[in-house]
């Protein structure tokens, strides 16, 4: 299935419905390790989309003193070199924020960020959940968090 599907952004739009209805909140801090534990904590209450090694899920948020939806994207980036995806992480990057765009128009704010240190904890935990096979802690992941205003 193409990353970029209409399937695909109508399952985005779904979730995000879903958080803004009864989601929950997350009021932690703003870093990779919350990143990492949200999509745990997502993947444990079956609230993960997964599609083409792409990670994503939601949560309520207050941004600016607004209710808000945080988005939590994230990309194992050794998945995508050992599949041998040509495209690159900055065009996957840039089809992530094409399809927010085209489900929300605009959105509040947007970070990049590399997270290159996960604990062999983590990833056994990762593993079980998703069936993957992560070896170490080298695995490292690109998380887009995203923001958008109610």
């Amino acid at each position: 299935m193409d990353f970029s599907t209409e399937k695909y952004t109508l399952e985005i739009k779904k979730l995000f419905e879903k958080t803004k209805q009864i989601g929950e909140y997350y009021k932690g801090l703003m870093d990779e390790n919350a990143f990492f534990k949200m999509k745990i904590t997502a993947g444990l209450h079956e609230k993960l989309i997964i599609r083409n090694n792409i990670f994503l899920c939601m949560y309520k948020y207050i941004y600016e003193d607004c209710e808000s939806i945080l988005m939590n994207f994230s990309l194992p980036v050794n998945i995508i070199k050992e599949r041998g995806v040509n495209k690159s992480l900055s065009m996957r990057t840039i089809e992530i924020v094409n399809i927010a765009e085209k489900c929300f128009v605009t959105l509040d704010y947007m970070k990049v960020t590399e997270f290159k240190n996960v604990d062999n904890e983590k990833i056994k935990i990762f593993n079980e959940l998703y069936s993957k096979n992560y070896s170490d802690n080298s695995t490292k992941f690109i998380y887009i968090i995203m923001i958008k205003k109610l």
